[in-house]
């Protein structure tokens, strides 16, 4: 039990401060091999105490270097959640970094939004800064801003929160906390169960429109029946990641904030017309992007595929 102990608490110090971690290694070793002569020498015999000088102390050293092989592989600490560490360990290797995590005089240039169950953990295990983590929670208007964004029912009115709080990327999931006493539009069954929340009945939206807030759109299930022309895509949201766990279950996902590029169709006018297209994301997957509307009396339309490039592409059917 110790020993497993020590073992996880090496591979956490070795993540967060690898210099560190090697001076815990050398005492994590020497530690074993005290503790079995100190056992030994309690038997009160000399001979299994000489053995215990020689052999177990080998066998500590030997312990510590295993634990610093594994420990130096840079993975990191185990999670109660796997899709929260699998994401966690793109982030810090796929995204921009932001700058020192551990200098608090100096402003990151980006931050992060995630819902503020997940914040905490999230923080620390990719060193972004999140913009609801318990001790960097910013408010819109004195309510948490991941609740007023995720529960935000236009992409226009979620890019405004975004932009104001200078988010590049977007942390999305399969379910919507809502703190205590706070607001929400979908009643106290789409908050914390175990919390009260205080319902806003002019806003509150009727289970069939649940579907507009950008914490429905931005799930996989979503995704999947924007990309099939269903619900409206999102243009301004470019999906980074899927998490490999639980995939039958709504997994976590990253997108980033981007302009996109503006596709320009030209057609007849007032005719219907269509525009499919595949995003690349993790591990070479794609997923479809569908969009779809009539042209103008002019005989063009247009729309903004979320796409890292910021061109301007023209179609002529």
């Amino acid at each position: 039990m110790l020993f497993a102990l020590g073992f996880y608490t090496l591979q956490a110090l070795h993540y967060y401060s690898p210099y560190f971690s090697i001076f815990a290694v050398i005492a994590y070793g020497l530690g074993i091999s005290v503790s079995a002569d100190f056992v030994c020498e309690r038997l009160k015999s000399t001979r299994a105490s000489f053995m215990g000088r020689n052999l177990l102390t080998a066998i500590g050293a030997v312990a510590a270097i295993v634990v610093m092989v594994f420990t130096i592989k840079d993975t990191p600490p185990t999670a109660s959640n796997a899709n929260l560490a699998g994401l966690a360990q793109y982030m810090r290797t796929s995204t921009d970094v932001p700058g020192d995590f551990y200098d608090y005089a100096k402003k990151p240039s980006y931050s992060v939004m995630c819902s503020w169950a997940d914040a905490c953990k999230l923080q620390y295990l990719s060193q972004r800064a999140m913009v609801s983590s318990a001790n960097q929670e910013i408010g819109i208007k004195g309510i948490i801003a991941s609740e007023r964004f995720y529960q935000a029912t236009s992409e226009d009115e979620a890019l405004a929160m975004l932009r104001s709080l200078d988010v590049k990327y977007v942390v999305a999931g399969g379910r919507l906390t809502v703190w205590h006493g706070d607001i929400s539009k979908i009643g106290i069954s789409g908050a914390n169960p175990d919390k009260t929340v205080r319902v806003l009945k002019g806003d509150e939206l009727p289970a069939n429109k649940v579907g507009q807030l950008m914490a429905a759109r931005m799930v996989w299930s979503s995704a999947r029946l924007a990309s099939s022309g269903v619900t409206s895509p999102l243009h301004h949201f470019r999906l980074l990641y899927i998490s490999y766990y639980d995939s039958e279950k709504p997994p976590l996902l990253l997108y980033e904030i981007v302009k996109g590029a503006r596709v320009v169709v030209k057609a007849k006018p007032n005719s219907p017309v269509a525009i499919s297209t595949n995003i690349s994301f993790n591990t070479r997957r794609f997923t479809a992007w569908h969009d779809s509307g009539t042209t103008n009396e002019h005989g063009v339309f247009s729309t903004i595929v979320p796409s890292s490039s910021s061109l301007v592409f023209q179609l002529n059917r």
